[in-house]
């Protein structure tokens, strides 16, 4: 258990400037609900709009019901871990990123396979910041990608080039897209 010294020193994190939408929309699942409510009071205080789910179908359902930008969940759930529940909502989400918040010693090496990060609650808050921030970012970016993509296959369509040579670049900038 944390005393209220660390609990305080939570409260107290700066603001991060940066790119990201504004009130970014956190999906928090987490069995235990009193912390469900310290997370959502300190993720709201630095400007995201928090969602909480206190089991794996809540969760579930939320994200049929809701738009959402990054799902951090607990791994020691009663109905199933957060693996299971990762790996299900990675097969109905695909590049929505989930992160892995547990206090758990339990996690199997095959957790990186369903998420996109794991951070253990021994860790500072900062750290679980950063990786929300970097999961915001490279949705971003990954959005800025397909983007750049899909206006790239338009401009080919449009100037007519040979079908040979369009081809060519389209497959190529499937096997290497565009970093922005």
């Amino acid at each position: 258990m944390r005393d209220k010294a660390s609990i305080t020193a939570v409260h107290e994190l700066p603001k991060v400037a940066s790119s990201r939408p504004s009130n970014p929309r956190l999906l928090w699942v987490d069995d235990c609900q009193p912390l469900l409510g310290l997370y959502n009071a300190i993720f709201a205080d630095l400007g995201f709009e928090v969602r909480i789910a206190s089991s794996p179908r809540e969760a579930l359902d939320d994200l049929a019901a809701h738009a959402i930008d990054v799902v951090i969940l607990d791994y020691e759930m009663p109905e199933m871990n957060g693996c299971e529940l990762a790996r299900l909502v990675k097969d109905r989400y695909p590049g929505l990123p989930v992160i892995l918040y547990s206090a758990s010693s339990e996690i199997p090496q095959n957790a990186r396979c369903w998420v996109d990060a794991v951070c253990y609650k021994t860790a500072p808050r900062e750290h679980l910041l950063a990786l929300i921030e970097a999961s915001l970012e490279h949705d971003d970016s990954q959005r800025a990608s397909q983007q750049m993509l899909e206006d790239e296959v338009t401009e080919l369509a449009c100037r007519r080039v040979p079908q040979r040579d369009s081809i060519g670049i389209v497959s190529h900038e499937f096997r290497t897209p565009y970093r922005a």
